[in-house]
């Protein structure tokens, strides 16, 4: 999605990048920044980059998860493999890609 169309469709979103929570103790106090404050022109920069902030989706899974995915498939055609070894008549069938992709899985 283009950075301008994402800006146009944000602007109800606007608010939710303005506000800030902190904890006191026992409650937690909502804190809203002007769009004018440094403070609130740096949320809001910050909201609209591409950096994956705010409701954008911009960011990528964790490492940790993609390898999870990778993993997966590297442990599928591994057994493939042995079946394949093990079997006179098996057919092997070999994944070489994410069909399901471990980016999309992660939301």
């Amino acid at each position: 999605m283009a950075r301008t169309t994402r800006r146009r469709a944000a602007w109800r979103d606007i608010a939710f990048a303005l506000v800030d929570y902190q904890h006191d103790g026992r409650t937690l106090v909502r804190f809203e920044h002007s769009p004018h404050s440094p403070e609130g022109r740096r949320r809001l920069a910050r909201y609209h980059s591409d950096a994956g902030s705010g409701s954008t989706l911009g960011a990528g899974a964790p490492r940790w998860w993609t390898r999870l995915d990778s993993r997966s498939i590297k442990a599928r055609n591994k057994t493939v493999l042995a079946r394949w070894l093990r079997l006179q008549d098996y057919d092997p069938v070999f994944q070489d890609h994410h069909f399901r992709n471990g980016q999309w899985e992660w939301w």
